[in-house]
């Protein structure tokens, strides 16, 4: 079992928002995973970020 991390649920929750596996991003590869200053979270069409400063934001296209 892989522990929640703080700014997993954030990302869980903004995906949520974008309407989850039927959003432009679909569905997560892999789990969650530390950057430098918070977590991020891939997914087939793109990536969500977070900080404790910024809040969760995705990132996709070209």
């Amino acid at each position: 079992m892989v522990p929640v991390q703080a700014g997993d649920d954030a990302i869980v929750q903004h995906y949520e928002q974008l309407g989850g596996s039927a959003s432009f991003l679909g569905t997560p590869v892999g789990s969650a995973y530390d950057i430098a200053g918070g977590r991020a979270q891939d997914y087939t069409g793109g990536t969500i970020y977070f900080s404790a400063g910024t809040g969760a934001h995705e990132v996709h296209g070209a």
